[in-house]
Formats: structure tokens, C-alpha cells, sequence
């Protein structure tokens, strides 16, 4: 479902990691050496890519520039340490770079009022949203586009189908994709988001669609009574255990 891309010019560098898209047959990962004007061309053609993308470009005596695709479909969180620029899709990769919660977004997060921004609950971790580009040439910087000017909306038509829009708005998004049915899982967070998406994939596909949801349990303790924590049981760890549900469609 991922490929990665690469090419050079020999001063500067683009490196492509990004979702598949169906009857193209799979990139080759290893660096492919192109002109400077093939190299630019391959630049623009990563931004326009139809499906998830990172774009990482380098050049000689030049910040490094990372930017985001417009689907996000993976958070990537950055963070830098003595003048080198570290990334991972999993931000408990990053975990030796950081001592201390990020004050404002725990603070956030403690009043249920999370902010989807490049914030991290952890201090120097930050995530790259869509559409937005970290460039690092000894700090990090992260710079989004302008924001789109919204005008009224409009009145919607009498003979309007809305639920046939919807539909095929969600058919357009799976058929941008080489899926497998029968080697893909819908992960149902119990929202109205996901449980229309494996809907319509279970309506598209019967019986072909495996679904899943993560199940979380931790002990904890009374405060109001001050009395110290349950001990976890046997099959439990201190930071709590997750579990898949299955059930096919």
C-alpha cells in the first residue's frame, strides 16, 4: 500500500514515500539519478500526487524541507537534536528526545479541548499535519498554506441526493486505492466516520471485509478516597493492555 520514491541530481535530493494508486506498478526505492529540470519536475508531480504523500527534499548548503500531503492518512512527528532533524511515524520512537509534557497542550487535553495543530503533548515533539511543510536548517520551523476564504453556503437543491453524494465521495476514496478485500481491515473507533466507511465497504464487498476495534484497560486508582491502586492483574501491564476485537461483515 506504500512505496517510496527517490531521485538526485547530485546536489540536491527528493525523497518520496506515499500511498500506491491502482495499475502502476510499484516503484523501485533506490535513488534514481536525473537532471536538475527532471528532478523539479518530479517535485511538482509529488505535490499533486492523488493519495498521501511526504515529500523530503534536501540540497547542499540548504534547510531541509518536509512536506505533507493534503490526506494525512499517518501523523509524522519531527523533532531535532544537535543540528540533526529526527522523524518517525510512531512517536514513541522520539521518546529519548523529550523530558517533559508540552504545559498548553496537556493543559488542553486535561479540559477536553484538544487542538489539532503541531502540538504534541510532549515538549520539542511536533506533529506534521496536512498540507503543512517543517523546513530545518538548524531549527524547525512548520508553515501551513494560507487559509481558504469560505463564502455562504449555498441552498441545497429540492431534488438534491445527498446520501448518493455521500456515497460516491467514499467510493472515489477506496477506488484511489489498490485495495484487497479480502486482505483488508476496517478499524471501527465506534464514531459515525469509520462506521460508515466499513458500511459501505461491507454493502460493495459482502462477506470480504474483516472488521476490528482497540480495546484499552489500565488500573486506577480512587482518588476520592485516597486509597492506593488495585494491582494489576497477571495479564495487565502498569501502562494497560489493548486487545482487537474481530467480526466480519
Amino acid at each position: 500500500m506504500v512505496e517510496q520514491v527517490a531521485a538526485t541530481d547530485g546536489t540536491r535530493t527528493a525523497i518520496i514515500v506515499r500511498e500506491r494508486v491502482p495499475g502502476r506498478a510499484v516503484a523501485p526505492p533506490r535513488p534514481v539519478p536525473v537532471t536538475a529540470a527532471e528532478l523539479d519536475e518530479i517535485a511538482a508531480a509529488a505535490r499533486e500526487w492523488p493519495v498521501d504523500f511526504v515529500l523530503i527534499e534536501t540540497a547542499e548548503h540548504r534547510p531541509v524541507r518536509v512536506t505533507a500531503g493534503a490526506a494525512r492518512t499517518t501523523p509524522l512527528f519531527l523533532t531535532h537534536r544537535d543540528g540533526v532533524l529526527h522523524g518517525s511515524w510512531d512517536m514513541a520512537d522520539l521518546r529519548p528526545f523529550t523530558t517533559a509534557l508540552n504545559p498548553k497542550e496537556a493543559t488542553r487535553m486535561l479540559v477536553y479541548r484538544p487542538r489539532y495543530s503541531s502540538d504534541t503533548a510532549f515538549a520539542g515533539i511536533h506533529r506534521l499535519t496536512e498540507r503543512a511543510t517543517a523546513t530545518f536548517g538548524g531549527d524547525l520551523v512548520i508553515t501551513y498554506p494560507e487559509p481558504i476564504v469560505h463564502a455562504q453556503p449555498l441552498d441545497l437543491a429540492d431534488d438534491a441526493d445527498v446520501l448518493a453524494a455521500f456515497v460516491d465521495r467514499i467510493d472515489a476514496a477506496l477506488d484511489a486505492r489498490p485495495l484487497d478485500p479480502d486482505a483488508t481491515l476496517v478499524h471501527l473507533t465506534g464514531g459515525l466516520d469509520s462506521g460508515s466507511i466499513g458500511t459501505r465497504m461491507a454493502r460493495r464487498w459482502p462477506g470480504r471485509i474483516d472488521t476490528a476495534t482497540l480495546i484499552g484497560s489500565a488500573p486506577a486508582a480512587n482518588s476520592r478516597s485516597g486509597a492506593a491502586p488495585r494491582s494489576a492483574p497477571a495479564s495487565r501491564s502498569a501502562t494497560g493492555t489493548f486487545s482487537w476485537t474481530r467480526v466480519t461483515c
